[in-house]
């Protein structure tokens, strides 16, 4: 799982880890705003996707678990704290923030 979220463009391994450690579908990832990512409780709260409405149509919460943590604390400090996973967060960070070794 690491090889492939650091041979990603940076945005996308974060969409990435967010599916693959915290269950959240792609258009969800990719919808995700920070008004919806507590990192003080440790969860998230996904209400949207990038087509609108989630697939079962209930909002959930779900937790972030320790290897999820530095990834998204490293994109919000890129990112300004604009936005999550968004496209309109893309140009905001390029240089690498990865989880330290075997933490993605």
């Amino acid at each position: 799982m690491r090889r492939v979220f650091l041979a990603l463009e940076e945005r996308l391994g974060v969409g990435f880890a967010l599916g693959a450690l915290a269950g959240l579908r792609p258009g969800e990832a990719f919808a995700l705003g920070w008004d919806q990512v507590d990192l003080v409780a440790g969860r998230i709260h996904v209400r949207e996707s990038v087509t609108g409405g989630l697939k079962n149509k209930d909002s959930r919460v779900v937790p972030i678990l320790d290897p999820l943590m530095p990834v998204l604390i490293g994109w919000k400090l890129k990112s300004g704290g604009r936005a999550g996973c968004s496209r309109r967060s893309a140009g905001t960070a390029r240089a690498s923030t990865r989880a330290p070794a075997g933490r993605a």
